[in-house]
């Protein structure tokens, strides 16, 4: 039998929100793109599978590019342009979800990281036309993958999922995965 136990909300919230405008209506300008490659205000976050370059408690986004795969995140309300970029190595390498637990980082910069990590592995596992098997590219700067054998455009996924509670009497159902740390639960959720 489960026993009831009183868990108090220590950990604040990660990946609520991110403060980029994505402007998708630009996105297909390659000239301005280039520009915004180029501006002195430009970040650029490196994602490595699920980890990212954290430098004295502070997210690193000075890199150049240095890797085939880079995708126009979005404009911040200062007007700097974000960038994304594979291929992360190094001595500052920190897992996401530890960030996120540990409160390391702002909830905004979360919510960046979330969208780099789920398009640059987008990149990283959609190579190849799914129609024809031909390598395929970028296009839009990094939110669509162009086949030039075929034609066809592949977009990046989004997978609906539900984020459930259940309560009783003022208490709430929670559930935790053996792999993480003690004291860690979630609320219910799943792919739809």
């Amino acid at each position: 039998m489960l026993a009831a136990i009183r868990i108090p909300l220590t950990m604040p919230l990660a990946y609520i929100e991110n403060p980029l405008d994505r402007r998708a209506n630009d996105r297909g300008n390659a000239e301005w793109i280039t520009a915004l490659r180029k501006s002195p205000a430009r970040r650029m976050v490196k994602i490595n599978g699920d980890q990212t370059i954290v430098a004295g408690g502070v997210l690193d986004t000075s890199w150049r590019e240095d890797s085939k795969v880079s995708v126009f995140l979005g404009m911040d309300s200062d007007e700097s342009p974000w960038f994304a970029c594979g291929s992360a190595e190094g001595d500052n390498l920190r897992d996401l979800r530890g960030l996120a637990l540990e409160g390391v980082l702002p909830a905004k910069e979360l919510g960046i990281l979330a969208q780099a990590r789920s398009i640059i592995q987008w990149h990283e596992r959609r190579s190849y036309c799914s129609n024809c098997g031909q390598l395929n590219e970028m296009a839009d700067a990094g939110y669509r993958r162009h086949c030039s054998s075929c034609g066809t455009d592949h977009f990046p996924r989004t997978d609906p999922v539900v984020i459930m509670v259940v309560r009783n009497q003022g208490n709430i159902l929670l559930g935790r995965q053996q792999p993480w740390k003690q004291g860690m639960y979630s609320a219910l959720a799943g792919f739809v």
